[in-house]
């Protein structure tokens, strides 16, 4: 996976050391995926269900997929309609690990899914507090919608490709819905 990641992300090429955080954030990710099955704790949730839409085909349709999918996320979890406060422990609940990372300027987050690591969402630690959040959650949406992936780079350059769109819809759906704001 870091070397795929390495070879595929040119950011990492210009600025090694970023990739070091990076390595520390996955190799704690497989120590915690091998401590679970010792424990045998992998079966305690089989980890984010996969939402069977479709690559989108229209900015509308992508928004659409997003809204409706953390929608149906938060009723799933039970959730309600109030904001979500803290992040960390509604991914853990899926099996989703959320840390950051000093990663390379211009990408704002990773999703990573192996089967040595589970599902692991590293964010540039240089991002605010309220965008780290707010990239937790767009990670947790490729998750849904991307799992065939092993890894995506979130880049803030390609947030008008219609998957980021659609992570950024659910993103901002799930952590406060609309009748939340209401």
């Amino acid at each position: 996976l870091l070397d795929d990641l390495g070879q595929s992300v040119p950011e990492f090429s210009i600025d090694p050391s970023a990739f070091k955080g990076l390595r520390e954030a996955v190799l704690l990710s497989r120590e915690l995926t091998l401590l679970e099955k010792a424990l045998g704790l992998e079966g305690y949730s089989a980890g984010p269900p996969v939402h069977g839409f479709g690559v989108p085909c229209t900015r509308w349709e992508g928004a659409h997929q997003g809204y409706v999918a953390a929608q149906e996320e938060r009723w799933r979890m039970n959730l309600g309609d109030s904001p979500i406060r803290d992040v960390d422990d509604t991914l853990a609940m899926m099996r989703v690990r959320a840390t950051q990372a000093s990663l390379p300027e211009g990408i704002s987050s990773l999703y990573l899914q192996a089967s040595e690591t589970g599902t692991l969402v590293v964010v540039n630690e240089s991002l605010s507090m309220e965008e780290r959040r707010f990239q937790y959650v767009h990670g947790y949406a490729h998750a849904l919608f991307d799992h065939g992936h092993r890894w995506i780079a979130c880049r803030t350059d390609a947030r008008h490709s219609l998957s980021e769109l659609r992570a950024t819809a659910f993103a901002g759906r799930f952590l406060l819905p609309e009748t939340g704001l209401r």
